[in-house]
């Protein structure tokens, strides 16, 4: 029994600190700590690849919208030239980006998006979801851009 306490305490500690990265950085995003969502899965990513890499990149760009947008772009932008990112991948950041308030940002993925997936229904209702947005806090450098992408305003 004196052998299996420390054992058990050491192992107590190892589960406490050193933990996997990935996990804290999900824990971080879900509870709206994304300084430590982004450091987390920047940790992450250093053994990452893959599937495995994407996921992870995305979950980042995902705490960048609210962290620096403009590095949540940059993200985006690299994973579009190196993946086929699905539609949702794009909505979801760029709906983080929208709650942020970085609808300029928003947009620059927009345009990533709408080339991946020129004519989508799906971007076009987040075309005019976030362009509305923009409108509301009277973002018209947002808005001018938003309407090269076919933003038509709220009728």
């Amino acid at each position: 029994m004196r052998r299996l306490l420390p054992t058990l305490l050491l192992t107590s500690l190892a589960a406490c600190g050193g933990g996997d990265p990935a996990q804290t950085g999900y824990d971080a995003l879900g509870s709206g700590d994304y300084a430590t969502a982004a450091s987390s899965f920047r940790e992450a990513l250093g053994g990452a690849e893959g599937a495995q890499k994407t996921d992870l990149t995305l979950q980042l760009s995902q705490a960048l919208a609210h962290t620096d947008a403009q590095a949540c772009v940059a993200q985006m932008t690299q994973l579009d030239a190196a993946t086929d990112l699905r539609v949702q991948d794009y909505n979801v950041v760029v709906s983080e980006l929208k709650s942020a308030g970085a609808y300029t940002a928003a947009t620059d993925v927009l345009e990533l998006a709408r080339g991946a997936y020129p004519g989508d229904e799906k971007l076009t209702d987040l075309i005019q979801a976030v362009g509305n947005a923009a409108a509301s806090a009277g973002d018209t450098d947002a808005m001018a851009r938003l309407k090269g992408l076919g933003y038509v305003g709220d009728d």
